[in-house]
């Protein structure tokens, strides 16, 4: 488009138009992208909540067959690697 050249307000509005159209679509790809992440990192928590629960259960068999008198016995539990490298990236606050 030179100096000389000018464009019209219907032409003119039509490509506010488009513009407005190109910004909801990018909006709507980054809610979407937003719902995805946050529904992996709610999946992965759940995995997660099960396995500590699953844990749970069997240190409680562990502790119901150990005999009673043994007031020494330690029962070590393997933390998850997946969730050690997450509490890493995002720590959550600590209540005091």
């Amino acid at each position: 488009m030179t100096n000389n050249q000018s464009i019209s307000m219907d032409q003119m509005n039509a490509k506010i138009n488009q513009l407005y159209r190109k910004l909801y679509t990018i909006e709507q790809k980054i809610e979407t992208k937003a719902d995805d992440i946050v529904l992996t990192m709610l999946l992965n928590q759940r995995n997660d909540l099960e396995q500590l629960q699953s844990d749970i259960v069997q240190i409680k068999k562990e502790i119901s067959r150990s005999p009673e008198t043994d007031s020494h016995h330690i029962i070590h539990a393997k933390a998850n690697n997946n969730t050690k490298k997450r509490i890493k990236v995002m720590p959550f606050p600590q209540k005091t």
